[in-house]
């Protein structure tokens, strides 16, 4: 689906993000992503935005308006006054060594060690991205009314892929430190659910993308 298919709305939504921060927004489809949509901004070296999505399907529409409007909420704040969620050492290590215990006798040391960072690196993208997607869903919702019908189908669709995160099971997968951080909504995060973002081919993850 090339930009030009992609809904008026969602189209009128990339102008206003290019009239706002002075910089075009390329819009382009990559299949091998491994979230369903992501945004890069643009930097010194890179004077252009970029939205990556994964599926060529109406569904990709509404994908694309949320990481645009993630872009517009960011390129409206100066940059000495953005801020990004960036990982410690030994936090790391020590979510890590914890999925590695429970995996201990289960897998070898090398399984173990790449699923705790692939533990990590999930549960990083869900920390980043959370927030900021709560706020870009309502905020399409309230100003692209256009775009409810389709919004209500995806969001639909990822509340059902969620439901197996809600079983008690799940605590035994992951690392108590972690069940314990926020008992009301850590299930949600602990798995590629409702909200992932960004794994950009070239870069760290941004506040935002989904999975």
């Amino acid at each position: 689906m090339p930009a030009h298919a992609l809904l008026p709305a969602v189209n009128r939504l990339l102008k206003q993000v290019e009239e706002t921060s002075g910089l075009p927004v390329a819009v382009a489809q990559q299949s091998d992503l491994s979230t369903l949509a992501t945004l890069r901004p643009a930097t010194p070296e890179y004077q252009a935005h970029l939205i990556a999505y994964r599926d060529a399907d109406e569904a990709s529409s509404y994908h694309v308006a949320f990481e645009a409007a993630l872009l517009l909420r960011i390129v409206q704040v100066p940059a000495e006054q953005r801020v990004n969620l960036t990982e410690k050492r030994e936090a790391k290590e020590r979510v890590v060594s914890q999925v590695e215990k429970l995996f201990k006798g289960r897998l070898g040391l090398a399984q173990a060690r790449q699923a705790g960072l692939r533990f990590y690196d999930g549960l990083m993208v869900q920390l980043r991205s959370m927030g900021p997607g709560l706020w870009a869903d309502r905020w399409l919702f309230e100003q692209v009314p256009e775009l409810r019908g389709l919004q209500a189908a995806v969001l639909q669709s990822q509340v059902q892929q969620n439901v197996p995160c809600l079983n008690a099971e799940v605590d035994k997968m992951s690392p108590a430190e972690v069940v314990k951080a926020s008992p009301g909504d850590e299930r949600r995060l602990r798995l590629p659910g409702r909200r992932a973002g960004g794994h950009p081919a070239a870069g760290d993850p941004v506040p935002g993308s989904r999975v």
